[in-house]
């Protein structure tokens, strides 16, 4: 099966990789190293003005630091004002970051309060409410259950699946039939919702509704069944890097990325093998990543003119270096890693340059401090760009706080 629209698999995978990225995506480390650090200095400064910027967007990203970086429990003031932004994407970027703080009573408080709060929108009541420990408060339960039971099969599937997670048989027996019918919304946080979700049959109603989906939903359904372990989603991705269009093999490679399960290191070694190719480029630096290759790899590919590469090799390279720290690791190429970010930073895509900030905080590259201060003070650089700025230099000031 061809996965069309392949512009949408990118969006996709993308859009899902963000919503799932606090916790186990294996391009960085598991632990989130601005998490409770506490705000102070120019990176506040940043990120304060950010979160009262007139672009949703831009307020979606600054909040999503400030909650989790603030020292406060929820994220404090931050967390409040982003529960009641106006902007649904705002809500959501802050669901993700007080789910990340759930150990806390008042980031249940929060989540809670969109999980009931009327008027909110149904993805991001009933993301909310799925990400709540069980069992959930009565109100809650009530809230899910009336926002899928009064919807259109369709928009029912979000709020269906947080409540078939409790065990509701009858939200279960909708979500399998949506699932079966493909009738979905394009909506990023169903991948990650629907990737961990333990209903039975749910699997094979994604697998009978790859057939009815259209072309916007199906590569949704496959990456949720590649993040399930599905065989079905290899079968599917199997045909695409044979197609002769190389946007769809390019993006079978970047789905095939995104999950480290059985078969999908064999399917990149199929694309590899024609290197010559820019997807055959990334499917080589996807496994050096994961099996501990030569990083001359990464070297290579961001050398190149291709910023689709550089900015692959920029983010493979991370992933190299944090699976050779990780516990049982191997000798790290930090060094060479960082020789690789201090260009990256400077890269004149600006989408480079944030990869490069992004991975420079999480794995907290501290030799290259100055340079992201130097991005953080550039007022004529774009606002997102600054925000990964502000997040890289909180994340590279806690590094000798105890």
């Amino acid at each position: 099966m061809k996965t069309p629209a392949p512009h949408v698999v990118a969006l996709m995978v993308t859009l899902a990789g963000c919503a799932a990225r606090r916790g186990s995506l294996p391009q960085f480390a598991s632990s989130d190293p601005v998490l409770g650090v506490g705000l102070e200095g120019p990176a506040t400064e940043v990120l304060q003005a950010m979160a009262a910027d007139v672009d949703g967007g831009t307020r979606a990203a600054a909040l999503d630091v400030l909650v989790r970086a603030a020292a406060e429990p929820a994220g404090g003031a931050f967390g409040v004002a982003a529960i009641w932004d106006p902007e649904p994407w705002v809500q959501r970027s802050a669901v993700e970051a007080l789910a990340s703080r759930l150990s806390e009573a008042e980031s249940i408080e929060r989540l809670t309060e969109l999980a009931t709060r009327a008027g909110v929108d149904p993805h991001v009541r009933c993301r909310a409410a799925y990400l709540l420990p069980a069992p959930v408060e009565a109100p809650v339960s009530q809230a899910v259950r009336e926002s899928w039971t009064t919807a259109p099969i369709w928009k029912s599937v979000p709020c269906a699946a947080a409540d078939a997670s409790g065990g509701a048989t009858d939200a279960a027996a909708r979500l399998v039939e949506a699932l079966e019918q493909g009738a979905l919304a394009l909506e990023p946080t169903l991948v990650p919702t629907l990737s961990t979700l333990k209903v039975e049959g749910l699997d094979a109603a994604i697998v009978r509704g790859l057939d009815s989906a259209d072309d916007v939903v199906r590569p949704m359904l496959v990456a949720t069944l590649l993040a399930r372990g599905n065989p079905a989603a290899l079968d599917a991705l199997r045909a695409n890097l044979s197609d002769p269009d190389p946007l769809v093999r390019m993006e079978a490679v970047e789905l095939l990325s995104e999950v480290h399960q059985p078969g999908t290191d064999q399917l990149l070694a199929k694309a590899a093998s024609s290197p010559e190719e820019p997807e055959g480029s990334v499917a080589l630096m996807v496994l050096a990543a994961r099996t501990g290759g030569s990083f001359r790899t990464f070297e290579d590919a961001f050398a190149g003119d291709n910023r689709d590469l550089r900015r692959a090799a920029v983010r493979f390279g991370s992933e190299h270096v944090a699976r050779q720290e990780a516990p049982g690791g191997g000798r790290s190429a930090r060094k060479r890693l960082e020789r690789l970010l201090a260009q990256a930073l400077v890269d004149p895509d600006p989408t480079t340059r944030e990869r490069a900030l992004q991975a420079t905080g999480r794995l907290q590259i501290v030799g290259l401090q100055t340079v992201v201060e130097a991005l953080l003070g550039d007022a004529e650089s774009d606002d997102r760009l600054r925000v990964h700025a502000a997040e890289a230099l909180l994340a590279l000031q806690a590094v000798d706080r105890p």
